[in-house]
């Protein structure tokens, strides 16, 4: 959780992570993962494999030249797409769609943290840019619901720092607060929507494209810490 609290608030993680990141640690986990019962896919719809590689990322950013290492960030490139990830059975063919959704939006919000934390690039990075369209096109690709909506929500996060354009805030904006429970004020979701408007508004009013800086300052404005 203290992972998933730094990607979503950009604050420091708690405690400094050493993260033994390789495909064949992906593979183990794929391999444990039976039916959702194992690790924070079941409960958060948040792939295990994923939270890894975040932790890694993490810790990358405290390795002098990470951020400027070009083969690294093509290898992580080249390598996320060949993260296999469980997924549950179901007779359901909307529940199984929205649960594949889910995976691979959480693939391009993976790259967008890659670009913007680590390598410090900005909203208008072509990078970005193209990982964020990937992502709105998952999203637009199933109808608003409940599920995968409320598993959604961290995802949400990383991409709607990324987004420009004011149809894909629309959008953003319409997933999270279609979801119940999110429009109650003081909610983690409602609190989300919060930091992303003020992201948008600020860099709107300064006429610049986002930076991941600009997250940490939103929870601030927002929560006041």
């Amino acid at each position: 959780m203290d992972i998933m609290n730094s990607v979503v608030t950009g604050m420091p993680t708690h405690f400094p992570y050493e993260v033994p990141f390789s495909l064949d640690l992906c593979k183990q986990i794929y391999e444990l993962q039976d039916n959702y019962a194992y690790g924070l896919q079941w409960l958060h719809g948040s792939p295990d494999q994923f939270i890894l590689l975040l932790a890694w990322i993490i810790s990358l950013s405290e390795t002098p030249g990470a951020s400027n290492n070009a083969g690294l960030i093509t290898w992580i490139e080249t390598n996320l797409p060949q993260i296999k990830i469980a997924t549950i059975r179901s007779g359901d063919p909307v529940l199984r769609l929205g649960r594949m959704v889910v995976q691979e939006c959480w693939r391009f919000s993976v790259l967008i943290y890659l670009y913007m934390f680590l390598c410090k690039a900005n909203a208008y990075d072509p990078r970005v840019i193209r990982a964020q369209k990937g992502f709105m096109r998952l999203v637009r690709g199933v109808k608003p619901a409940r599920h995968p909506d409320a598993y959604l929500l961290t995802p949400m996060v990383i991409a709607g720092v990324a987004t420009i354009e004011e149809q894909d805030r629309d959008t953003v904006r319409q997933r999270i607060l279609k979801v119940r429970e999110f429009t109650v004020r003081g909610t983690v979701g409602n609190n989300v929507m919060l930091k992303l408007e003020d992201i948008w508004t600020r860099t709107r009013e300064e006429g610049r494209p986002a930076v991941w800086s600009d997250l940490r300052m939103a929870c601030f404005r927002v929560s006041g810490k």
